[in-house]
């Protein structure tokens, strides 16, 4: 008897035959020699006979792995047709993988501007060619180019890595002058002066950063708008809140960046972002409950002014009642809350112009107290009260457990007797016990 190994990569439909070994009832070693690396290949043993009859292939179920492969690259990343907005780079395709070279899926540009110590980074994955103009650069700037290689195996390390610095010649005959900015709650208004050469116009603008964020690698388009008047209106209800803008008037359409651009801040409003309850870290207890909760990565962008407080809101079902706490930490520890009793709990964010109308919701139900808590509850109770007003007690009976009190009688006045009671108390430690 002997077996044989057969293979394909993944895609193929033929099987390719390997050598043929001796049985044994033992595990045995088999090398494959001969394939590509970074590829996914299926495997198979046939057994055959001393006639040669091999037994039904598909008796046999195939097994799938991967050969190794290193990351390396061999070519030259070229830079031309510089402009004052653009930049054009190519680099020599690879026809030729050594013996354990990984096969490209794509290659992935990237490209860093350092703006006055503030660094913008722009990732572009390319597939299909080998040549990329990079626009929407900045005039007279530096950037920093990197190439990459993308396989099975992930990123490789960057290939090459060019400095190329725009050109910084503008056409000033395009330059449109006299360009004003006020903004008032609902629209920012930009004027300019008539051109005598031309009658359309191009306001571009392009979102800078969120000023709640303090670590944000922005990636917002430039926006084009086109008008043949020398004034436009912005509504700020189309640009996010509390954020940095750059704008200029151009006549030129190609026109990406123009140095002497004009920033502006928008005007902050409530916030349209929500916090995350962390379910995993909820604590409901007779009479208490912890909650915490975390904020995304992305409700920087969504704050829309400078962030202060978290408002919580507490209602309970039972009675209907409401209570509200404002804190600055992102958990809150609620006391004194009735047992067996459902609550429900809307957390938002607050920032200086006030609370938002977005809320996080969840709904609890505390624990059931045991006899013996209710008991000391009540009795507690009565020793307050009776310190507050005397009792006349016609039949009291204090056991050790259970406590019974039957048939108290207050002696307190009709305006004593209303005395106020407090709702559910806020805490930065309590420990109760369970139920």
């Amino acid at each position: 008897m002997f077996y044989m190994i057969q293979y394909r990569e993944n895609g193929h439909s033929s099987w390719i035959n390997g050598s043929y070994q001796l049985f044994n009832e033992g595990i045995s070693d088999v090398s494959i020699q001969g394939l590509k690396p970074g590829r996914n290949y299926q495997f198979r043993t046939l057994l055959i006979d001393a006639t040669l009859e091999t037994h039904d292939p598909l008796l046999t179920k195939p097994t799938e792995g991967r050969t190794k492969c290193t990351i390396g690259y061999k070519g030259v990343l070229q830079t031309d047709n510089i402009t004052n907005t653009s930049v054009s780079v190519s680099w020599d395709e690879e026809n030729d993988l050594g013996q354990t070279e990984c096969p490209a899926l794509g290659y992935i540009l990237e490209i860093d501007e350092n703006e006055n110590g503030y660094v913008t980074n722009e990732r572009i994955f390319i597939t299909g060619k080998n040549s990329y103009t990079i626009e929407n650069l900045s005039p007279n700037q530096t950037y920093q180019i990197n190439l990459k290689k993308s396989t099975v195996d992930g990123e490789s390390i960057p290939v090459y890595s060019s400095s190329v610095t725009t050109s910084g010649m503008i056409d000033l005959s395009k330059h449109i002058i006299g360009v004003t900015m006020v903004m008032n709650k609902s629209a920012l208004n930009i004027n300019w002066f008539p051109s005598p050469i031309y009658e359309t116009f191009y306001i571009k603008y392009k979102l800078r950063r969120h000023l709640a964020c303090e670590h944000e690698e922005p990636s917002s388009p430039l926006q084009v708008v086109t008008t043949n008047q020398t004034a436009y209106s912005l509504d700020l209800n189309d640009l996010d809140a509390n954020s940095k803008y750059e704008l200029f008037v151009t006549a030129d359409l190609n026109q990406n960046i123009n140095p002497q651009n004009m920033s502006f801040i928008t005007l902050s409003k409530v916030p349209n972002a929500l916090p995350t309850l962390l379910v995993d870290k909820l604590k409901v207890k007779h009479d208490s409950v912890k909650l915490y909760w975390t904020d995304s990565s992305q409700s920087c962008q969504h704050v829309n002014g400078y962030f202060k407080s978290y408002r919580i809101e507490l209602y309970n079902k039972q009675n209907m009642s409401e209570h509200v706490y404002v804190i600055t930490d992102n958990h809150i520890t609620v006391t004194s809350l009735s047992p067996n009793t459902q609550y429900v709990v809307r957390i938002r964010f607050v920032n200086h112009v006030g609370a938002s109308s977005l809320y996080l919701e969840h709904t609890f139900t505390t624990k059931q107290a045991s006899v013996l808590i209710q008991d000391l509850t009540a009795y507690k109770t009565l020793l307050e009260e009776n310190h507050k007003c005397g009792t006349n007690e016609e039949n009291a009976v204090n056991s050790w457990i259970p406590l019974t009190v039957r048939n108290t009688r207050r002696i307190c006045s009709a305006n004593s007797a209303t005395a106020g009671s407090t709702g559910p108390r806020v805490t930065d430690s309590v420990v109760v016990p369970d139920a």
